[in-house]
C-alpha cells in the first residue's frame, strides 16, 4: 500500500488493518514524527471518566489521531522535510512509495 493510499484509507481500516499500515508507516517516519505521535498519544485526555464509553473515547482517539498523522505525513512530504528527512540519512518520503513489511519504503 502506498504512503497515499495509507493516508487516504486510514480512518476505514478495520483495527486489525490499522494495526498493520499505521505501525509500517509510522516506522518509516523520522524520529520527529515518531515523538509528535508519541506526545500526542501521551497527553491524549480520555473522556471515559465522564462518558464511561470507552468505544466512543476510542473512536474520538483514533479520528484525532489520524489527523496528527495526516499533520505529520504532510510535513515530512514537503520539501523541508524531505531535506530533514536527508540531514537524518533517510531517504525522502514520496506518497507513491510503498510501505512494505520488509522493506522500510520502496519505489
Amino acid at each position: 500500500m502506498t504512503v497515499k493510499e495509507i493516508a487516504e484509507k486510514m480512518d476505514d481500516f478495520t483495527d486489525e488493518e490499522r494495526g498493520t499500515h499505521l505501525r509500517l508507516l509510522c516506522e518509516s517516519l523520522t524520529p520527529v514524527s515518531k515523538a509528535q505521535l508519541l506526545a500526542f498519544q501521551n497527553d491524549w485526555k480520555p473522556e471515559f471518566k465522564t462518558t464511561h464509553n470507552i468505544v466512543a473515547d476510542f473512536k474520538k482517539f483514533k479520528t484525532a489521531q489520524n489527523k496528527e498523522i495526516r499533520r505529520c505525513l504532510e510535513i515530512e512530504l514537503s520539501e523541508s522535510g524531505s531535506r530533514v528527512r536527508q540531514s537524518l540519512g533517510l531517504q525522502p518520503l514520496h506518497e507513491e512509495d510503498e510501505i512494505k513489511e520488509s522493506e522500510e519504503v520502496t519505489k
